[in-house]
């Protein structure tokens, strides 16, 4: 997705898997969100 990992144990990009955060948290949307408004790249 382009999305690094965190050093927050509550987000999905917590650099391991962790059963208590089975989806994005609120800073993975705010990264989300700040790579959809960046230009398309096709060839990715």
């Amino acid at each position: 997705m382009g999305l690094g990992h965190v050093d927050d144990e509550q987000q999905l990009m917590f650099p391991e898997a962790r059963r208590e955060v089975p989806d994005f948290a609120p800073g993975d949307l705010t990264g989300l969100a700040a790579l959809g408004r960046g230009p398309c790249v096709p060839e990715l």
